[in-house]
């Protein structure tokens, strides 16, 4: 999680310098409409950064509160925007994130220059994320990005970056979590910016916690834990680090462990971060129920709750009513344990929805789109240039006349360059367009598996609470036999949707290697069946991007499963194979075959195909009536890795 507090003081820090180096006075002069107080908002702002080197809450608050009333009363917009921001810090990092989002947003009449507005929308897009509505707070990240660009074409502030990978993090949008997280990564070495390198271990470590990486989530707290001892903070900026190495501990089965680094995250977060105090008790509770100390846990996470409500704070409170519901499960308080599942419910479905999630998605797109709208306008304001220039030169031929040969064969040049140039944008942007589709496609696979085991896989686990709640001891025995045969289906249905979801959107790329989730997924196939898989691997498949895997993943997929529903194949063979640049992918069955020229635009063949397209690779099938069919992929890998 971004620290405000620290970012704050950095850019005042850069704004108080800038504002002296080009005669502050006059600058504010100016900003204001007030030209003979240029000298008082410059000793005000100073007074805002002062205000950071005060611990106590209340009394920063106070003083913040003085100087926002001085610099209304000499209308120095600038400062007054920043000491109502920095008064919805302090209450931020005071878990009081309703009162704090009130103080922000006095500060937007005063914003009137674009940093100002940059950063109101940055922070309260930092309020709404706390708060849980992540689609409010994704929207004042993009403003703020907007208006950042607008600034400084061409780049993008990491801790923004930041941000927005938060929110798809919260929404379970990993792929595009991890996307955000390396543009920031790359943004900060950019921008030399300690702070942001800084954080970026601490988040990066919740990712692979939330993906169930844990090695990957530890190296990274330790990571940041070194950085704290490098730039000599204090020791509650390690109070983050260590709640995320009670989760990563709690996650691995060492409760103790777990217990001893969260409560010391919460010993040294006290009076100061108040936020982490209420993640870690959540976590802490979770630890707590899982070595049998039920009282204890629920009295930790309620009391939690109920501080989270009071302060306005939503985010990351699923899990703790639903360790609160394993709690009232294992203590037989069943009826109390299914009320906290209807608030589950209702609470997942107001903060991390699929609708909501799709909502972020658009959000981001209409963005990138707007980007690659603004790039494709400057390509073609360029072209056209170029093409004003060849005519210039043509008329300069004519004139000159005795080197008409020599001119005419360079403009000719120069135009074919143009012109291919113009086919490698069309062609890379025709890429997009299906990458974009694939990705859709996957993005949907997977929000149907979420709501399969989230939604339908929730009520079901509800119906066998329900069930198992039931006196069936005294019942006819032939009720009995009724109640253990619908336990049965129920069970079965339970196991099917796993399955499917599993299918739909499998993380088995999270956990294991392209070559390990191929042939897995091989192995399933032909395992109790009639079909033999015979399956080969050769080279190195670590250069995949995680996209490309996820594709080649997919065309297999496909494949298989065409040959399963049409071919009635006996035995086929598939080999991944990485031979210097080139991946190919062969496919090859034994069954009827079929004649491609009527079958070329089949359903199956079109899908594989686009998956093909869009990461600009080759794509060959051979078959015949009565002989099988033999389907081959290639990627070049200099171009996509």
């Amino acid at each position: 999680m971004t620290e405000y507090s620290l970012r704050k003081t950095i850019i005042l820090l850069i704004v108080a310098g800038v504002l002296s180096l080009f005669g502050c006075g006059r600058c504010i002069a100016q900003q204001d409409a007030h030209a003979g107080l240029g000298n008082d908002s410059s000793a005000l702002l100073n007074q805002v950064i002062a205000v950071n080197q005060i611990k106590e809450t209340d009394s920063a608050i106070k003083r913040l509160q003085e100087i926002a009333q001085q610099s209304i009363a000499i209308k120095c917009n600038h400062v007054t925007a920043r000491a109502f921001m920095n008064i919805g810090e302090r209450y931020f990092d005071a878990g009081k994130f309703a009162r704090g989002m009130d103080f922000a947003k006095l500060a937007l009449p005063y914003c009137t220059a674009l940093i100002d507005k940059a950063e109101y929308y940055n922070h309260m897009g930092g309020g709404y994320m706390y708060q849980g509505d992540y689609v409010k707070a994704s929207d004042n990240f993009f403003n703020a990005l907007n208006l950042h660009k607008q600034m400084n074409p061409g780049r993008e502030p990491s801790f923004l970056l930041n941000n927005l990978a938060e929110v798809n993090l919260r929404l379970g949008r990993y792929d595009k979590a991890l996307y955000y997280y390396n543009l920031c990564e790359i943004a900060a070495a950019a921008e030399k910016n300690k702070h942001m390198l800084f954080n970026v271990p601490l988040n990066k470590a919740e990712f692979y916690i939330t993906i169930h990486q844990y090695d990957s989530a530890a190296v990274y707290v330790n990571k940041n834990i070194d950085f704290v001892n490098k730039l000599k903070l204090s020791e509650d900026a390690k109070a983050p680090a260590y709640e995320l190495m009670g989760r990563n501990l709690i996650k691995r089965g060492k409760y103790k462990e777990a217990v001893e680094y969260l409560q010391l995250a919460m010993r040294l977060a006290k009076n100061k971060r108040e936020y982490v105090i209420t993640s870690a008790s959540f976590d802490l509770g979770e630890a707590l129920f899982h070595q049998g100390a039920y009282a204890e846990a629920e009295a930790t996470l309620v009391a939690a709750l109920k501080k989270a409500r009071s302060g306005g704070l939503f985010d990351n409170t699923i899990s703790a009513y639903q360790t609160l519901i394993q709690i009232y499960k294992a203590t037989g308080q069943f009826e109390r344990g299914m009320n906290y599942m209807d608030s589950v419910a209702v609470l997942k479905d107001s903060i991390t929805s699929a609708e909501k999630a799709r909502t972020v998605d658009q959000m981001d797109v209409k963005f990138r789109t707007a980007e690659k709208d603004k790039l494709i306008a400057q390509n073609q304001l360029q072209i056209a240039r170029q093409k004003n220039n060849i005519a210039q030169k043509n008329i300069l031929i004519i004139c000159i006349g005795g080197g008409v040969l020599v001119l005419l064969l360079v403009a000719t040049g120069y135009y074919r360059n143009s012109r291919h140039k113009i086919k490698s944008l069309e062609q890379e942007y025709k890429i997009g367009v299906l990458k974009a589709a694939v990705r859709g496609e996957d993005n949907e696979r997977g929000r149907i598996a979420r709501e399969l085991h989230d939604g339908i896989g929730g009520l079901l686990s509800a119906a066998l609470m329900r069930f198992s709640t039931l006196d069936i001891d005294n019942e006819p025995k032939n009720q009995r036999a009724t109640y253990t045969e619908a336990m049965n289906i129920l069970g079965k249905m339970g196991s099917e949707i796993r399955k499917t979801a599993h299918n739909l959107m499998p993380d088995v790329l999270l956990k294991q290697t392209l070559d390990e989730a191929v042939r897995l997924y091989c192995n399933n196939i032909q395992q109790g069946g009639s079909l033999q898989i015979d399956y080969q691997s050769y080279g190195c498949f670590d250069r995949l991007t995680e996209d490309l895997k996820l594709n080649v993943y997919r065309i297999v997929q496909e494949l298989l499963s065409n040959i399963m529903q049409h071919a009635h194949a006996s035995h086929v063979f598939v080999q991944l194979l990485v031979n210097g640049n080139i991946l190919a992918v062969t496919v090859e069955d034994n069954g009827t075959g079929f004649n491609i020229d009527e079958k070329k635009d089949g359903l199956g063949l079109h899908n594989i195909q686009t998956r093909v397209s869009s990461f600009d690779g080759r794509f060959g099938i051979e078959s015949e009536a009565g002989k099988g069919t033999s389907v081959s992929v290639e990627f070049d890998l200099q171009k996509r890795v």
